[in-house]
């Protein structure tokens, strides 16, 4: 990756041209790129996407990722208990997914639902930029189960950092992320 230059975007802006190239690379405290995967002038074998949401207590973490890498897609979920200092993860992997996962262009609008033998997840957006994630795993941990639903709420005014960055070698190649750190989790989680 060549190196993001420091400069701060803070105004919307399409993320790529007609090319499949990038109109400005930097930072936001927004996602004020507009993304379009149209634009892409790669194959999707090629195009790499993910969603992830961590919610975590003084006792346990729950970690829920939808990955979707062209070839291969991935589902997992994991449950950390801090006190036994023990973790569960079941991974469910979606082979030549080519976009089949469906994740958004928008991390602000857009809901991502995967349903399959083994797994119920849902990440739906909602207003004001929160987010609710349901979840049913019945295999997860030796056969315990993993069942709930979490809503992540930001704060007033929340900022996330947006980066933007070109690869060295192929100017149609490039890294586009968010993270939002600091939101509030309330819900119910069921395990065994």
């Amino acid at each position: 990756i060549i190196p993001m230059p420091q400069q701060e975007i803070g105004e919307s802006t399409v993320l790529l041209d007609e090319k499949g190239q990038l109109v400005k690379r930097g930072w936001a405290r927004a996602p004020l790129f507009l993304y379009d995967r149209a634009l892409i002038r790669s194959p999707q074998r090629r195009i790499l996407e993910s969603d992830r949401y961590l919610a975590f207590s003084d006792r346990f973490a729950l970690l829920f990722e939808v990955f979707d890498g062209g070839y291969l897609g991935e589902i997992s979920v994991t449950v950390a208990n801090f006190s036994e200092k023990s973790s569960e993860t079941d991974s469910f992997r979606v082979p030549f997914s080519f976009g089949s996962l469906a994740l958004p262009e928008s991390s602000e609008t857009g809901s991502i639902k995967i349903r399959q033998k083994h797994i119920n997840l849902d990440f739906a957006a909602m207003d004001k930029g929160s987010r609710l994630i349901k979840f049913d795993i019945p295999a997860l941990g030796h056969r315990r189960g993993l069942r709930g639903a979490l809503v992540f709420t930001p704060p007033e005014e929340a900022e996330s950092i947006v980066t933007v960055a070109q690869w060295r070698r192929d100017k149609r190649a490039f890294r586009y992320s968010r993270r939002s750190p600091w939101y509030a989790v309330e819900g119910m989680v069921r395990f065994g």
